[in-house]
């Protein structure tokens, strides 16, 4: 039985490894359980029998079926035209705001979808308490603009100005972030591409997350340096 389930583990993990851009499945897949069957299986194979492999298997296909389901939650992004925009938090913050900027003119396209994944919302949150007031007062300042927007914008996109919309790309339940913000912001950004089967560009001017976005072969670039703030501007 142990070398079945081995065997199982070993195809699930290529598959995962195919279809999935973060590696949150194959954590789920690597469980404690599965560590410790690995080290004694075959011991409780013969005192237990096959209930200890059948307990794990049925944890690994509810946590299948809930991927599924988040997967589903999804499927609303494929709806939609236009180009995708993924925003972080440098971008929120050291830029002009979004109804400000004229995003045609950084793409090319009449239509434009600005994703900003939850984590960048989190790390807003978190600067409204940083010591520099300036630093605090400009995310308050872009919390405030996302507030006239936030329920559209959870739900599908919001009109930010013509022709561009912002939406807000939630965690599915049971999400497990990537403790390197960098990193989340481009798994989540990769799993927006797989589902929407196109191109999605991550807008920064943080030079260590281009750095991290072409060693995964991402797109990652900044805005025009038109639309950057001067140091000591408020807003």
């Amino acid at each position: 039985m142990l070398g079945v389930y081995l065997a199982w583990v070993r195809t699930t993990e290529l598959q995962y490894r195919n279809l999935f851009a973060d590696g949150e499945m194959l954590i789920s897949l690597h469980s404690p359980r599965h560590w410790h069957i690995r080290a004694h299986g075959r011991g409780e194979d013969l005192l237990v029998g096959p209930a200890v492999f059948g307990e794990e298997l049925e944890t690994q296909r509810h946590q299948i079926a809930a991927t599924i389901e988040s997967l589903k939650e999804l499927v609303h992004l494929v709806e939609r035209a236009g180009d995708v925009l993924v925003l972080d938090t440098n971008t929120m913050l050291h830029y002009r705001p979004l109804d400000e900027i004229i995003w045609c003119d950084e793409t090319g396209s009449s239509v434009i979808r600005l994703l900003i994944p939850l984590v960048v919302l989190d790390e807003l949150d978190n600067k409204t308490y940083a010591s520099s007031k300036q630093l605090a007062g400009r995310a308050e300042t872009r919390l405030r603009l996302l507030d006239r927007h936030l329920e559209q914008a959870v739900t599908g996109g919001s009109e930010i100005r013509s022709g561009v919309t912002v939406e807000i790309l939630s965690d599915p339940m049971g999400h497990q972030r990537n403790p390197d913000v960098d990193h989340e912001i481009l798994n989540r950004a990769e799993l927006v591409s797989q589902v929407i089967e196109k191109k999605v560009v991550v807008i920064s001017g943080d030079r260590g997350m281009r750095v991290r976005g072409i060693s995964r072969g991402m797109a990652v670039k900044p805005l025009s340096e038109r639309w950057r703030l001067p140091l000591g501007e408020a807003e």
